[in-house]
């Protein structure tokens, strides 16, 4: 991560300011603690986001696109009825529910897609 080459940048810099005599050893190890809480600091952020989603979440949303939707199309078809016993109405509230159901299913798709980066760059992340 690049974070870890600006920690090494201030270590080194605060070992030849050390050297140099700019601070003193006192000065020099408050220095050094700050810069290694940062470090830690900074590790508990990229390891809280390279963290997938939870395997139950992605499983369960994979399983109603896969099963759940087609059969309760089918389910919808059947009930709305076929020849001369179909009627249009009980045709379109079912198809309109199917869809509304799609639409649920492939939003929390996309929730789970956004919750994988919580830190990212996109207007719905949370800043750090």
């Amino acid at each position: 991560a690049a974070f870890k080459e600006v920690v090494t940048w201030c270590q080194r810099d605060v070992g030849r300011a050390r050297k140099a005599g700019y601070i003193d050893s006192i000065e020099a190890e408050e220095l050094q603690s700050r810069i290694l809480g940062f470090r830690a600091a900074m590790d508990g952020i990229y390891d809280y986001c390279d963290q997938p989603v939870h395997f139950f979440y992605v499983h369960f949303l994979c399983l109603l696109s896969v099963m759940y939707l087609p059969l309760f199309a089918v389910d919808c078809a059947f009930s709305a009825g076929w020849g001369e016993e179909s009627d249009w109405s009980l045709e379109l509230i079912s198809g309109l529910i199917v869809l509304l159901q799609s639409i649920f299913v492939v939003g929390l798709r996309l929730l789970g897609q956004f919750m994988i980066d919580p830190f990212g760059d996109d207007l719905e992340d949370l800043s750090v």
